[in-house]
């Protein structure tokens, strides 16, 4: 599985792709902007992205997937320190599954592992 990590955090970055990089062919990106970009190039089985960032951050990056390249909720993953209920309605409304950090790289993994279980069937 082609996957997508998007976190300005370089520590948090690295620790996700060294531990998904085990089971999937895993690619960065440190904004949004960016990975808007690579997203525009090339395609992506799932996104892990983080919620806030520089550039653009994790809400306005999954809303243009969903509008410019048609992407799925099931296929994107929000990471995010802001457990605000404001942030909460956001993600509902965009229905994104989305986990509070700190999170282990493993609990990552598992919902990938879910995510592509429930596609497949």
């Amino acid at each position: 599985m082609k996957i997508l990590v998007v976190d300005d955090n370089a520590s948090v970055r690295a620790e996700l792709v060294n531990q998904l990089a085990d089971e999937h062919q895993v690619h960065y990106a440190e904004n949004g902007l960016a990975a808007l970009s690579m997203t525009q190039s090339q395609s992506f089985d799932f996104i892990v992205t983080d919620y806030k960032m520089p550039l653009m951050d994790g809400i306005k990056l999954v809303e243009n997937l969903f509008a410019e390249l048609a992407y799925q909720p099931s296929q994107i993953l929000v990471l995010t320190t802001d457990s605000s209920q404001a942030i909460k309605f956001k993600l509902k409304q965009l229905d994104i599954k989305w986990f509070e950090k700190p999170v282990s790289a493993e609990k990552v993994n598992c919902h990938i592992s879910q995510c592509c279980d429930t596609e497949a069937a």
